[in-house]
Parts: C-alpha cells; structure tokens; sequence
C-alpha cells in the first residue's frame, strides 16, 4: 500500500510540476519515486535472495536503484541550473521568439534574447537596435510592436525590451 501511494503521489507530484512549471514539485515527485522504488527493488531482492538463491540479488537492486536515482536526480540538478543561468531550455524556442521580433518592422536587428522560465509565465529580455534618427513617437510603436511580437509566440510571458540607437546606411 505504501509503495502504491508513494508511486500516486510521485505521478501526481510530476504532473503538477510539468504543469506548473514548478522543479520543487519535480524534486518532491522524484523524492516519492525514488522512495518507492526502493521500497519495491528491496522486496525483489530479498524474494530473489530467499527464494531464488541469489545472495547478490539485493546488491544487485540497490546498485540498480542508485543508478536510476543519479541519473533523474542529475537531470533535474541541469534543469535548476538552466533555468538559475537565463538559460531556456528550448533552442527551437528562442528561434521563433527572434523570428518574430526580427520581423517587427523598424527593427535593425535583435542583439539578444534571454528567457527563463518563472513558475507558469516566462521572463524575456530582448535586445533590438532601432535607427537613431527616428522620432520617439516611432521608436515607442516599435518597442510596443516589439513586446506584442513575443506575446504572439508565449502568451504569459513578461517581456522587457532594450533598444540602442545605431547609425544605419539611410542616415546622411
């Protein structure tokens, strides 16, 4: 019964940190499977060990175990640290974040751009050049067209924008 709710708790634990975007809930879903699983893989092992004859079966299991443990726990350790460096996961993802402000009309070119996911919404920092002999009133629309740019692609993003000025091949 208690190998069951741990597994529960674990499956519920990680599907409310997928949706929420959440890596303590992750890291509690892991501390319940991990718990579990050692629950299960010491049964087996003692079963194997008494009924089987194989006096390394348990030693088998906890070496077993201790594998699967490191290898989730150190796939949840990269995950913290990509999102604790501005690091967002998905490549494919900053791609169409600076398709779309590239596209924005006014724009010279995106310098950069970081996101990090936050709980549900994602912070986004993007850096655009922008002609230096443009009014202010054009360069407000720009930077406005520039923030609805990147709510097309994540709509619960909060998104700051920084421009500098750059001479282009237009001005005299």
């Amino acid at each position: 019964v208690s190998i069951g709710l741990d597994m529960w708790r674990a499956r519920m634990l990680h599907r409310a940190g997928t949706e929420h975007h959440s890596q303590a809930f992750q890291a509690s879903a892991l501390h319940f499977l991990s718990d579990s699983l050692s629950a299960l893989l010491a049964i087996v092992g003692l079963v194997l060990v008494r009924y089987a004859g194989l006096r390394s079966a348990d030693d088998i299991a906890a070496i077993l175990l201790s594998v699967i443990v490191a290898t989730l726990s150190v796939r949840l350790i990269l995950r913290a640290v990509d999102g604790l460096t501005d690091r967002y996961t998905g490549k494919e993802e900053i791609a169409r974040l600076r398709a779309a402000v590239g596209a924005t009309q006014g724009i010279v070119e995106v310098s950069r751009i970081r996101a990090r996911p936050m709980g549900p919404a994602i912070f986004v920092e993007v850096t655009v050049t922008i002609d230096r002999v443009l009014p202010y009133a054009a360069i407000e629309r720009i930077l406005g067209d520039v923030d609805r740019a990147v709510l097309s692609v994540h709509a619960n993003a909060e998104v700051t924008v920084n421009w500098r000025p750059v001479r282009t091949s237009l001005e005299s």
